[in-house]
């Protein structure tokens, strides 16, 4: 039995939560067939803003302060990420990106330009420019659930927010 409106905003609610869980599986599996893709995720953080502390990588990346350190091990180690002293600190190091950084850095941002490209290539403007608007109102709300009810109100306007690095991995 239908009851009208309310029935179709749970079911179309239904329906978005279930797509969100399919993309999160979905991305799970990307994320298991890259096993070191966390980690070179970090990379855009460091291309965007140039020298982090571990500790300011951690909450950009919101993940654990000990899973960044394996990380960041991880990327010295390969020669993508090299450690400086902090010149406000002397105890504490900044991180940044070495010359092979730049270049896995490059190369990351082209897969993920072409893995869009193919995905969204049957997709015209005007239904890219809709679903940006609408994903980035759907996330911003959802960061609001984690943020709790201090959280500042979604525009709501046509116009996506400009996504960063780490939101066009």
């Amino acid at each position: 039995m239908d009851d009208g409106p309310d029935d179709d905003r749970r079911a179309a609610t239904s329906a978005v939560m279930d797509e969100t869980f399919a993309l999160t599986r979905l991305l799970t599996t990307l994320r298991a067939q890259k096993n070191d893709r966390s980690a070179r995720l970090l990379l855009l953080h460091l291309g965007r803003s140039g020298q982090l502390r571990q500790q300011a990588l951690a909450e950009l990346s919101h993940a654990d302060p000990s899973t960044i350190s394996r990380h960041v091990a991880d990327l010295v180690a390969q020669g993508l990420v090299h450690r400086l002293p902090d010149p406000a600190d002397g105890r504490a190091s900044l991180l940044a990106l070495t010359d092979e950084g730049r270049t896995a850095l490059a190369e990351l941002r082209r897969e993920r330009e072409e893995r869009a490209a193919a995905a969204l290539g049957g997709w015209s403007t005007e239904e890219l420019t809709a679903f940006a608007a609408s994903l980035a109102r759907y996330t911003h709300d959802l960061e609001g659930l984690l943020a709790g009810p201090a959280r500042t109100p979604h525009p709501g306007s046509a116009e996506p927010r400009a996504a960063s690095e780490e939101d066009r991995a």
